[in-house]
């Protein structure tokens, strides 16, 4: 058995992978997965040429990840090989719902926490704003629109410098520590956003970069935003951002976006219910009994 620390080496192989498998789970993207590797201490098990993961959840939980559709029935070889790897880890994890009934509850315990679990969005209702509900995310891009000209780029090898810029700008006003807030990866994306196959859009006020949006398609249907940095002070900015990237996207055929997890930070659960999210994706933990 070999294992391997995550490294970019391993994009084209596991991109395709979870192509396949084609789970709305954000970590089921290889850029999440890469990003974040440091903050979860990933390693890719190589069991005979069956592929998984191994790492660590913010809770200091080990688990291992499967890497192959286990609703597929023909998958009986790699479900046992996940679950012998499993007695080694504190759990199997992150498992969808359309997985759970490999997990009888007689052999096995199924738990979840809120703060893993992301938030799913119908395209449309990100990029339009429809209904009462959303009406106020409406009305601030329409006084954002009255108020500032603004003009559009493509976040590109191109343009990043400017994200950069932007990026900076906004670790300086949050001033915390690089190291407590999403700054590092959210700059190795930049750097690498040509690998990492980023898109998304930069957003210049009266010719100043102010904000940027960034994420990827993945599976069939799903699109998830990794990062989104801009000027806070300027109102309706990050609401304008949001439409415009599903707009994009809905042009490529994604029919969900994904704003990820809260990890439990109050304000982030806040802003991320204010959107009404169509569901929301719970990540089963599983532990045998």
């Amino acid at each position: 058995m070999k294992k391997e620390t995550l490294s970019l080496e391993h994009e084209k192989k596991l991109s395709e992978l979870l192509k396949n498998i084609d789970v709305a789970l954000s970590e089921f993207s290889f850029a999440n997965l890469y990003l974040f590797r440091d903050k979860h201490d990933y390693k890719l098990i190589n069991d005979n040429e069956s592929l998984f993961l191994s790492g660590i959840t913010y809770d200091g939980k080990t688990f291992v990840m499967p890497l192959s559709d286990l609703s597929d029935d023909d998958n009986t070889d790699y479900f046992d090989k996940l679950l012998k790897l499993s007695v080694d880890y504190d759990m199997i994890y992150p498992i969808p719902e359309k997985w759970i009934n490999k997990f009888s509850a007689d052999n096995f315990i199924v738990s979840y926490t809120d703060d893993d679990s992301d938030y799913l969005y119908e395209i449309d209702n990100l990029a339009f704003y429809p209904g009462r509900k959303l009406h106020g995310k409406r009305n601030l891009v329409s006084q954002f629109l009255r108020n500032y000209k603004v003009e559009i780029l493509p976040l590109n090898s191109e343009n990043k410098h400017l994200a950069a810029e932007i990026l900076d700008k906004w670790q300086n006003e949050v001033g915390e520590d690089k190291k407590r807030t999403d700054f590092i990866p959210c700059a190795e994306a930049l750097q690498n956003i040509k690998e990492l196959n980023q898109t998304g859009q930069i957003f210049l006020i009266d010719g100043t970069p102010r904000g940027f949006v960034m994420g990827e398609k993945y599976g069939t249907k799903y699109c998830v935003i990794h990062f989104a940095k801009a000027d806070s002070a300027i109102k309706g900015l990050y609401q304008y951002m949001f439409s415009i990237f599903a707009q994009s996207n809905k042009e490529r055929e994604c029919s969900f976006i994904n704003l990820e997890q809260d990890l439990g930070k109050e304000g982030l659960r806040a802003m991320k219910k204010s959107y009404y999210p169509t569901s929301m994706l719970v990540k089963y933990r599983i532990s045998m009994k």
